[in-house]
């Protein structure tokens, strides 16, 4: 008798978990995202969706997705394996001030060589130790906050290789940002050790 109950309520229990409650629904609201991590809203109702990429997409209050983006940092971002763009937080005086927050792997070509001569946007060094950083932007109430004020960019952590979070292995590293009920920003870091092996604490 056990035999045939277990198998019966697995079923009835997933049957259940596919029901909605009332007055929910399951509506697509957009196709065109690229593997997103995560979606907030500002008092308005309006959202911010961060991409792994780096790329902040915008739905407006009724749930439209707009063209353009809130900002795209695509070329500075290490976006390889489990790192990206993962962190992303909006100010909680967002609609005074505008400030937003992204937390993300910098890709080491752009880490050593942005500025210089040297520097192609067109070139990438995924797998190989970097960065990661913080960074502020302000986002223009004239234009209900659906883009960014040039020259707003204001790093808060890892200016330079020596003051960013070290990125040696290709995972357990950038997580999230939130603001805590004090309005201090936090921000989640992993061990960045190997998830294959033993980690002596080092890197070649």
């Amino acid at each position: 008798m056990k035999s045939i109950f277990l198998p019966l309520l697995l079923v009835l229990s997933f049957g259940l978990l596919a029901q909605l409650p009332a007055d929910f629904y399951d509506e697509l609201i957009t196709g065109s995202l690229n593997k997103p991590v995560g979606i907030t809203f500002d008092k308005n109702g309006q959202g911010y969706i961060w991409e792994k990429r780096g790329r902040v997409v915008i739905l407006d209050e009724a749930g439209n997705q707009l063209v353009e983006p809130l900002i795209d940092i695509a070329e500075e971002v290490g976006n390889w394996w489990d790192h990206g763009c993962a962190g992303f937080a909006l100010h909680p005086n967002f609609l005074e001030n505008g400030y937003y927050y992204l937390f993300y792997v910098v890709d080491r070509h752009h880490l050593m060589h942005f500025g210089t001569p040297t520097y192609d946007p067109n070139i990438n060094t995924y797998t190989e130790a970097t960065i990661a950083r913080i960074t502020r932007y302000t986002a223009d109430a004239n234009t209900n906050f659906t883009t960014t004020i040039e020259g707003s960019r204001k790093v808060l952590l890892g200016e330079t290789k020596e003051t960013g979070f070290p990125v040696i292995m290709p995972s357990h590293g950038v997580g999230s940002l939130v603001f805590g009920n004090d309005g201090t920003l936090l921000a989640s870091y992993g061990d960045d050790g190997s998830f294959t092996a033993a980690d002596p604490g080092s890197h070649p």
